[in-house]
């Protein structure tokens, strides 16, 4: 960055507001990448100096990772993949564009944005909504609308957002996302499970629950071991008929203490296991694949050639399973607005002795948790059998990467599921 759009531009704003306005609680930047090492240190340092406690974002410094400011500004709309191990945000806007739009009239509804909100905040992040002004710098009446709309929501469901505690899970629930306080685990419902919901893991003695939206309508819940396991319980909640809704409904589930679920990938009622790429190991190197695939909290960097990860999980009813792979697009779109995704990666799957080649291609494209800003694409590859219940190992070997403008092979998990 030219040093003299700093000295010209930068530090007198920086000054101006950090010396006249008072107390700070944050000063948020979003520095272009050619930042320099020192050039951020410098700025950092002249915040710091004016107002120790003010908050500064990551994108402070070049890459905007971790070792910048005091969280981690996550790329623009972005979910975290996995619950964030330190303090981070997702900033969104409620359109397509970030600043006054005249023609931008496309909001996103208030049941997208209140599904966003909960999945970010289930990975340990805070949500940071832009709004866009109108030509005379006002909110938007569209933009008011849908605020409107998620304060009521809120003031129904707010406990289960504010001052709570991420998923305690391993991996997504495909239903939707999951928050938790002491003696307290919410389930906000993107869809509806059906007439029951029954929870894999989840240690705690559960005693009652309800929906937010009608506390007083206490649901049945029972609690019974998982057979061949050693304590593993399925925790059942009766939901009766449960429509889908378009602002989601949360269901809360009252436990003794904080929430205690298996950390390990275990078979989900129904027959799924999600093996999450961010908790994968590297074959050759024995480390987590996440100090090699991960930026910022999300899965973004391309698998290589030559890469092996492994994964460990529990089966508990063997069968035949269909292997599918999910891929995050890259940051790049087409001329359509469309998200790219390369495709035409070659892996292979072993399992159990068994032996799957397989070629990536978009056979779905689907919205990430809700986020239509960063789609992904499912390919099924083939399918193995396992044959016993247990501890299983699943091995991908990337044989080619085929690197375009999707930023190249960025897996975002596997997906093993009962046929």
């Amino acid at each position: 960055m030219g040093q003299s759009s700093l000295d010209d531009k930068v530090y007198p704003q920086a000054d101006e507001l950090l010396s006249k306005y008072g107390p700070f609680a944050q000063l948020w930047f979003d520095t272009p990448t050619r930042i320099t090492v020192e050039q951020s240190k410098k700025l950092l340092g002249f915040v710091r100096e004016r107002q120790p406690a003010c908050i500064v974002n990551s994108r402070l410094g070049p890459g905007g990772d971790k070792e910048w400011g005091d969280y981690i500004s996550l790329r623009d709309n972005e979910v975290p993949t996995m619950p964030l191990t330190r303090n981070g945000e997702t900033c969104a806007t409620i359109n397509g564009n970030w600043g006054y739009n005249q023609y931008d009239l496309h909001y996103r509804p208030a049941h997208e944005i209140a599904r966003l909100l909960a999945d970010v905040v289930a990975k340990n992040a805070n949500y940071l909504l832009n709004i866009g002004p109108d030509s005379l710098g006002r909110v938007p009446e569209g933009s008011a609308r849908v605020l409107r709309d998620i304060g009521r929501w809120l003031e129904t469901n707010g406990e289960a957002i504010y001052e709570t505690n991420p998923t305690p899970f391993a991996s997504d629930l495909d239903w939707g996302a999951v928050t938790a306080r002491a003696g307290r685990v919410y389930f906000h419902m993107f869809d509806s499970p059906g007439e029951s919901l029954t929870i894999r893991g989840l240690n705690n003695a559960a005693s009652t629950a309800c929906f937010l939206d009608d506390p007083d309508a206490a649901l049945p819940v029972s609690q019974k071991p998982v057979q061949g396991t050693r304590g593993l319980l399925d925790t059942t909640i009766e939901l009766g008929a449960n429509a889908p809704q378009q602002m989601h409904r949360v269901l809360a589930l009252d436990i003794d203490g904080r929430a205690d679920v298996c950390p390990e990938t275990i078979q989900q009622p129904g027959g799924l296991v999600t093996l999450e790429s961010l908790v994968a190991r590297n074959v050759e190197t024995g480390e987590p694949m996440s100090n090699e695939i991960m930026v910022r909290g999300a899965v973004a960097k391309s698998l290589q050639e030559g890469h092996v990860m492994e994964w460990a999980f529990e089966i508990l009813e063997p069968g035949t399973f269909t292997v599918c792979l999910e891929c995050a697009t890259g940051r790049y779109s087409d001329g359509g607005g469309k998200r790219v995704a390369d495709t035409s990666h070659e892996v292979t799957v072993e399992i159990d002795g068994q032996s799957i080649e397989g070629t990536v291609e978009e056979q779905e494209r689907l919205a990430v948790r809700g986020n239509a800003h960063w789609p992904a694409i499912r390919c099924t590859i083939g399918s193995v059998q396992i044959e016993e219940a247990g501890t299983h190992t699943l091995r991908l070997r990337v044989r080619h990467v085929h690197m375009g403008k999707g930023n190249g092979f960025i897996l975002r998990q596997v997906r093993l599921a009962a046929s």
